[in-house]
């Protein structure tokens, strides 16, 4: 019976890649949500659930986009990710406190470049698609400058 449900995941997973790209996942999301938790805790911050939710979100919509066959090219990925989101977050917020609009067509523009960027570098691409997504967390969970850090 084992070697039957083997054998079917070697059929549909060869050498378990998907697997493992999803256990890293779902690895990575918990750290993050866990190493929030603690952090939150630590500083005493007044909404550490909604930080720790968007910061475990955030690592795993970055981890589903992040798909550079090798690992040190993802680790580049990851570490323009991590500049890209916080720039997002705070032109975001800096937005919203003007007009709700701007902060709209930001946006927009970002879910036209993810598109746009694709065929000169799906790096690129991948980083607009993940600015895009923090920019909508950061507006539909309401960011403001004091919950920026």
């Amino acid at each position: 019976m084992m070697a039957r449900g083997a054998a079917r995941l070697d059929v549909f997973d060869p050498g378990f890649a998907r697997t493992r790209r999803g256990a890293r996942t779902a690895c990575a999301t918990l750290l993050s949500g866990l190493t929030l938790a603690v952090a939150t805790s630590v500083l005493g911050v007044a909404e550490p659930l909604r930080i720790t939710l968007f910061g475990a979100g955030a690592c795993f919509l970055g981890a589903l986009l992040v798909t550079d066959a090798h690992r040190s090219d993802r680790a580049h990925t990851f570490g323009w990710a991590s500049v890209v989101s916080a720039v997002a977050i705070v032109v975001t917020v800096e937005l919203s406190r003007i007009a709700v609009w701007a902060a709209v067509a930001f946006l927009v523009l970002q879910m036209f470049l993810s598109y746009a960027l694709r065929p000169w570098s799906p790096r690129a691409g991948n980083l607009a698609v993940i600015a895009a997504l923090i920019t909508f967390l950061a507006g539909a969970w309401h960011i403001t400058s004091d919950h920026i850090g």
